[in-house]
């Protein structure tokens, strides 16, 4: 993604290369990995022969850092985890984006030392289970796929003094 390229997005996937279990993956391998959808073939609900309880903890400890601003997931499995998790404060981090069923999209915020990187809009308050989540299920929302592109932004000026080098 575009907005990986300034160092405070990551990319984790759902599930997990048997290999890696049993060694480290080449940067080749990890680079071929594909994220396979823990949602059914149609998208429209989670495929519970894919999803593991062990997603909601690694999305619930990821979003426990305070330097972990919001976290990107499928609206679908937010409505999952708003089943189970209502009310809870680390809700507020996971956030609806279509296209992210087979991977959760971390978004770190700005280190204190850079007063060059610009912040993310605060979150609302609660959950995000409330009206927030139902906007995404209205019919005529886009389901799944990509996004709409966004303004390719350039890289600061001391980015690209520090790749010339």
């Amino acid at each position: 993604h575009n907005s990986h390229q300034i160092g405070l997005d990551a990319d984790i996937l759902f599930w997990q290369h048997p290999m890696a279990k049993k060694r480290m993956l080449t940067l080749a391998e990890r680079e071929q990995i594909e994220p396979i959808s823990i949602l059914s073939d149609d998208f429209r609900m989670i495929n519970y022969n894919r999803w593991d309880p062990i997603h909601a903890e690694m999305l619930r400890l990821a979003a426990s850092y305070s330097n972990v601003d919001r976290i990107f997931v499928n609206p679908r499995i937010k409505r999952k985890l708003c089943e189970k998790y209502s009310g809870q404060q680390w809700l507020r981090k996971i956030r609806p984006w279509w296209g992210h069923d087979g991977h959760f999209h971390i978004r770190l915020s700005c280190p204190d030392d850079s007063p060059l990187c610009e912040s993310q809009k605060p979150l609302p308050l609660g959950d995000g289970c409330d009206e927030d989540l139902a906007m995404w299920f209205i019919k005529g929302a886009k389901q799944k796929g990509k996004s709409t592109p966004k303004k390719v932004r350039k890289l600061p000026t001391q980015c690209l003094y520090l790749l010339s080098e």
